[in-house]
């Protein structure tokens, strides 16, 4: 009977363990991850990130790829403007679209998750509640 028990204990504890260890090499794997975005978003980034991966064989076929990544980077630079934009118009409108049927708890809730990234970002107050349309049982312009 004792034997039963340090077994089950046992292999209990091996797959406790088993799970720490996996959840503790996720997050130093998904840290990595992180990093090397991080890396890659920063001015040059990306520019090292080609460098590094292409392995340039001398100068002059480094400087053929700056130049092309030079040209290239003006045109990401311009598409992630208007993406933005176009992403936070979306967004916005969405929020509008939701505040009509769902309450103001349930729409608060949508809204934070959507905006807690980029609400450091909003030039106003990042109170989009005030924009939002009336919910079906509340009058238009009351406080809600």
């Amino acid at each position: 009977m004792k034997t039963k028990y340090l077994s089950i204990l046992l292999v209990v504890g091996t797959l406790i363990v088993g799970i720490v260890l996996g959840a503790v090499g996720n997050g130093a794997l998904q840290n990595k991850r992180t990093k090397e975005l991080t890396k890659i978003r920063r001015p040059g980034g990306f520019t090292e990130f080609v460098m590094r991966n292409a392995k340039p064989t001398d100068e002059a076929q480094r400087a053929d790829i700056e130049e092309i990544l030079r040209t290239y980077g003006e045109r990401y630079r311009e598409l992630g403007g208007t993406h933005q934009l176009e992403m936070r118009a979306l967004g916005d409108s969405l929020i509008q679209d939701l505040g009509s049927v769902l309450s103001d708890d349930q729409l608060n809730a949508v809204e934070d998750a959507m905006t807690s990234r980029r609400r450091r970002f909003d030039d106003d107050d990042g109170d989009r509640r005030k924009r939002r349309s009336p919910r079906k049982d509340e009058a238009p312009g009351s406080d809600g």
